[in-house]
């Protein structure tokens, strides 16, 4: 059965760290999460803008895979979405399941929007793929930032370990066509992309080379996509004097009023985070330790990413 992601451990046993289950299932973690940033920022969340865009008007359409960098296109292309955001943050049930609107795959798709599917085989359509041990590592610490409320930055490297290796469990254990919609952010790539076997977007680009993304989308739109200012950029904290900073920052929220803990946030942000550079930041065990899995389970994502490097 579907279980629920783990709560935010308060502390963590010698072994590791402490794994729980919500009793109430994801979707109480996720409408606390959602309610969270609304309250927290005032302003409509960036999860509300739709996460696939699609427009009749131009025959066309851009795939969101989670994870992958598709922010900063996806925000600049919500002006012709035909769908008015109806892809955009919510969940639902259909069949005894939760679907997340926001990443549905093409199987889902097919299932649920037969129509829609079929705009999508003949409509320009394109995605953009990553590097999948790079993208496992960006969906970890969503994850953690999501269910655990903590910034991936602020674990231990054996806490990091611990968790990339439950992270792991889970995943065998439903596998890749059966992963819950609070695991969204380890679907393959491949089924945002392809059905059964067979490639259904017309467009693949690697994220290293996003030029031609946004040439097609010129072309075909008349849109320019600015590149330059990255939406949604996961960011790390410098050094472990500036990671004590921010766990002991959090403890202001409870203190001060939204307005004066939000400009002190954003303040200390600017200050002490930087964007993550991939040479830069710590290696995680658990990846490095995995990485046999990653690439095994995720056998068709490296071939459909080596693929769109080679002809990019």
């Amino acid at each position: 059965s579907e279980s629920g992601p783990p709560r935010n451990p308060r502390s963590a046993p010698a072994g590791g760290l402490r794994i729980l289950s919500f009793p109430d299932g994801p979707d109480h973690a996720l409408a606390f999460k959602f309610f969270q940033c609304l309250v927290i920022t005032g302003l409509p969340n960036i999860l509300l803008l739709p996460k696939m865009i699609i427009s009749d008007f131009h025959s066309f359409a851009f795939i969101h895979i989670p994870k992958n960098a598709g922010t900063t296109i996806r925000t600049q292309l919500s002006s012709i979405d035909d769908r008015n955001g109806f892809y955009a943050a919510r969940r639902e049930d259909h069949r005894g399941l939760k679907r997340d609107y926001c990443h549905l795959t093409l199987s889902e798709i097919e299932q649920l929007f037969p129509e829609e599917f079929a705009r999508l085989k003949c409509y320009t359509t394109f995605c953009l793929v990553r590097d999948p041990a790079a993208r496992f590592e960006a969906a970890v610490a969503e994850y953690a930032k999501h269910y655990l409320r903590r910034d991936i930055a602020t674990f231990s490297p054996r806490h990091r370990e611990y968790l990339v290796d439950d992270l792991i469990e889970k995943i065998d254990h439903f596998g890749a066509s059966s992963l819950p919609c609070w695991l969204v952010w380890f679907t393959p790539q491949s089924a945002y992309i392809e059905h059964n076997d067979t490639q259904i977007l017309s467009h693949v680009f690697p994220t290293s080379k996003m030029t031609g993304a946004t040439n097609l989308v010129y072309e075909t739109t008349g849109i320019s996509i600015d590149i330059q200012n990255r939406k949604n950029q996961r960011k790390n904290v410098d050094n472990e004097f500036a990671r004590r900073i921010v766990v002991a920052g959090r403890a202001t929220k409870c203190i001060l009023p939204k307005s004066g803990y939000m400009k002190i946030r954003k303040a200390a942000q600017n200050k002490i985070l930087k964007p993550q550079d991939a040479a830069e930041h710590r290696p995680n065990r658990g990846i490095e330790k995995n990485l046999d899995f990653i690439k095994e389970f995720y056998s068709n994502d490296y071939r459909i990413w080596k693929a769109a490097q080679r002809t990019a």
